[in-house]
């Protein structure tokens, strides 16, 4: 999944589902990761009956248990299904409210996914401000919690918005971060392995960094983070 190879994801995770269905195992949190991803994958290579059936087990499961976060993370690959049947307005309003949802409060990097699949729908609804608003919070939220594929995932996303960015000088909490560590003295590879992040995120942040602050050099940076320029 993280690789982006969704066939072959969708066939080991549907090989799991037989085998776990086999031992009648039904707890939502043990399955969260699987069937989840396995929807997601589904969907993901147009096999929608399959992602169906896959969701509607664990939501089975989930209610057996009396627990409803693990409802609340079914929303999204329930809001990427209702997208890829052809209702984006309704995957939309989903996935609108999903990211404020209290279930996610300790689990950021599935709060991750879910501003991701908000930025995606939202792109394809050409909603391009508010899908790069949410593009670039998921890329973020990856880089924080130590996801770079993920995050190169959102950035990759990001790229596919179209049109030209907000004018403005106000970094976001990463690019912040990776300022002040350059500032620091420190080169790109211990910038990338400090934040759990590849050195081409590194390098594609400074670039963005050095835009929106006026600066062509590290000096440059430095001196503007210190309030020297």
């Amino acid at each position: 999944m993280s690789a982006g190879d969704a066939a072959a994801s969708a066939d080991l995770l549907v090989r799991w589902e037989g085998v776990v269905r086999g031992l009648n195992f039904r707890d939502p949190y043990h399955l969260l990761r699987g069937v989840l991803n396995e929807a997601e994958a589904l969907v993901d290579v147009g096999r929608l009956a399959e992602a169906a059936t896959a969701l509607d087990w664990f939501v089975e499961s989930a209610r057996e248990s009396d627990r409803d976060w693990p409802l609340t993370l079914a929303e999204r690959p329930r809001a990427l299904l209702t997208a890829a049947e052809g209702d984006l307005e309704g995957a939309l309003t989903s996935l609108e409210r999903l990211p404020d949802e209290a279930a996610f409060r300790t689990l950021p990097f599935e709060r991750a996914r879910a501003v991701l699949a908000l930025g995606v729908a939202r792109r394809r609804a050409k909603q391009r401000r508010a899908a790069r608003q949410a593009l670039e919070s998921a890329r973020d939220a990856f880089a924080s919690v130590g996801g770079p594929l993920w995050e190169e995932k959102a950035a990759a996303e990001l790229a596919r918005v179209g049109g030209r960015a907000p004018a403005g000088t106000e970094l976001t909490a990463t690019e912040q971060r990776i300022a002040e560590l350059v500032a620091g003295g420190k080169t790109n590879k211990e910038v990338a392995a400090e934040l759990f992040v590849t050195v081409h995120t590194v390098e594609g942040a400074l670039t963005r960094i050095y835009g929106k602050l006026d600066v062509r050099s590290r000096s440059q940076l430095a001196g503007k983070l210190a309030g020297k320029m």
